[in-house]
């Protein structure tokens, strides 16, 4: 009975401890087809990180495929919190490699700290975890094919330079490099100029090829596109388009940065990625990019930036920026989007930085005492009967 009673206080104690499920994982299982051996394949999966703390992910790719299965950009990294991080796995069968189905898992796991110090003490770190599966078919036959996805012209203005853009996709298992023919068509003079770009594609891989077209001294007007896609010279999708080159002035430049997304806290000396969603409400194709400014106490500490990205008319896309706070405090962080020579207007997001010593938080503390009293009293029960009994003497 005893025994039963300490057990219980034990199991009590430990339920009492604030474990962390700060992960998602998806998808939950991919099949590989038809991966050469010698060959390349890549499969991406999506880490995220649900809790509002940072949290730091560990990778590990167990099972049969797991010798020639690398991650890529890291086994191990932190997250800020409510984010996501996309991986891949690269899978590389030796030449040697026999045919066949090879499963592996992908396990993930993240280690959340608990307070920091206590009189000195490291606490426990605790860890949970969640497991993806992947099936490989190897195979010794040579597949080549690619899907195309679409093809994509836009308006542009006389004298600016027009693009198109095939997304295509390898669904083969070996290298691919399908060119891009395109006829640019006059039909009022029925000149005919033509260009051809090419880009290779690994198995697995999909990407949007470019293609500049030749629309310098061309004079306002309407122009058929004849866009062709070849494979080793065989014809696998073929388009018609209408390419229209307008006066300038006739197109507009417009955008609209629609939110500004930032944890809400985080601790100082972590990364903080800041997103900003923008959406391109015009008509000519734009390059967007984040400009903007980090406040402290009402003062300008540091500057916001992140890489160009061209957004197509009618386009959202999600632009990003890293910040790492230095110190605990209230900051601002006030952002804005540069387009096609435009800027938009400033929207503020507020971030809470804290130490690194607050995550030793009250709650935290209160988890632990009352587990430590939880099985002092469950000791102490058990082994009433051995402590000396103390009477207390009646005075006469």
């Amino acid at each position: 009975m005893r025994a039963l009673i300490l057990a219980i206080a034990l199991v009590a104690a430990v339920c009492l401890i604030p474990f962390n499920t700060a992960l998602g994982l998806s998808p939950a299982s991919v099949d590989v087809q038809n991966v050469l051996v010698g060959g390349y394949a890549k499969v991406a999966f999506t880490v995220s990180n649900t809790e509002d703390k940072v949290a730091e992910f560990t990778i590990n790719v167990i099972g049969p495929a797991a010798a020639w299965t690398s991650v890529y950009p890291s086994t191990s990294f932190t997250m800020v919190p409510k984010a996501t991080q996309k991986i891949e796995l690269i899978i590389q069968p030796p030449a040697d490699a026999a045919r066949g189905t090879y499963p592996a898992s992908v396990r993930v796991e993240t280690i959340t700290a608990g307070p920091n110090k206590v009189s000195g003490q490291a606490l426990a770190r605790i860890s949970s975890g969640v497991e993806g599966k992947i099936n490989v078919q190897v195979t010794n036959q040579q597949v080549l094919s690619i899907n195309v996805n679409s093809i994509e012209t836009f308006s542009i203005e006389e004298g600016t330079t027009g693009f198109l853009t095939v997304e295509a996709q390898n669904t083969g298992n070996v290298r691919a490099t399908p060119e891009v023919l395109v006829k640019l068509i006059d039909a009022t003079t029925n000149k005919v100029l033509e260009v051809r770009k090419s880009a290779e594609l690994l198995p697995t891989e999909t990407r949007k090829i470019e293609v500049q077209l030749p629309t310098e001294g061309l004079r306002p007007g309407n122009y058929d596109l004849e866009v062709s896609v070849l494979l080793n010279g065989r014809e696998v999708t073929s388009k018609g388009l209408r390419q229209k080159i307008l006066e300038r002035g006739e197109l507009s430049t417009q955008g609209q940065l629609v939110s500004v997304d930032a944890p809400p806290w985080v601790e100082a000396g972590n990364f903080v990625k800041v997103g900003v969603l923008f959406k391109n409400t015009g008509s000519l194709l734009s390059t967007g990019e984040i400009v903007g400014e980090v406040l402290l106490d009402g003062k300008i500490i540091d500057v916001l930036s992140s890489k160009p990205v061209k957004v197509s008319p009618g386009e959202q896309i999600m632009l990003y920026a890293l910040y790492k706070p230095q110190r605990a405090g209230r900051y601002t962080v006030r952002a804005s989007v540069l387009f096609g020579g435009k800027q938009t207007d400033y929207t503020e997001a507020i971030l809470n930085v804290t130490s690194p010593t607050a995550a030793a938080s009250t709650n935290d503390s209160l988890y632990y005492s009352v587990a430590l009293i939880v099985v002092i009293a469950g000791l102490g029960y058990s082994y009433r009967d051995k402590l000396p009994e103390v009477r207390m003497k009646r005075s006469e």
